[in-house]
């Protein structure tokens, strides 16, 4: 089956403005000149490296990744004594009638407390509810962590994010 003469008409005229435009614009961009000062003559900057050893003893005394640093690694002449960690509320259990709080210190498995119950380091949990836990620590400081407090809340209303 043959294409339509109108068809192979406008191919040859395509063919042919192209042909023209090529002859009236050139055959592309010119060369770069390497000669003296061009791109032979380049050379990578000298790097002198940053003085880093104060920073480095700063940051390896701070244990910056979690380490169980001293209180006299940070402050000169502070008690040696490690501080014990806080511990961080993750969440709320039922356990059959009982709700549990669910804690976590590092090093340690997790710590499944019901109201009452004392936490490692002193303080004692207070108040467990569905979307929150309440605490006191060692000092008798008290503490509340709430829990999907946002979620519960869009829950009762019905609305969505």
């Amino acid at each position: 089956m043959m294409p339509p003469p109108k068809l192979l008409r406008l191919a040859g005229l395509g063919l042919l403005a192209g042909a023209v435009g090529y002859l009236l614009l050139g055959q592309g961009p010119r060369g770069v000149d390497t000669g003296a000062g061009g791109l032979d003559a380049w050379e990578l900057p000298a790097y002198a490296p940053p003085a880093t050893a104060e920073a480095e003893a700063i940051w390896r005394r701070r244990h910056p990744w979690g380490g169980a640093g001293s209180e006299a690694d940070i402050v000169p002449g502070a008690a040696a004594a490690v501080r014990q960690p806080r511990p961080a509320v993750i969440g709320v259990a039922i356990e059959g009638q009982r709700a549990l709080a669910l804690f976590v210190l590092p090093g340690q498995p997790l710590l499944r407390l019901p109201v009452g119950a004392e936490l490692p380091g002193g303080g004692r949990v207070t108040a467990i509810a569905p979307t929150a836990v309440e605490w006191t620590d060692a000092d008798g400081g008290a503490h509340r962590q709430e829990l999907l407090a946002a979620s519960a809340s869009r829950a009762q209303t019905g609305s969505d994010p």
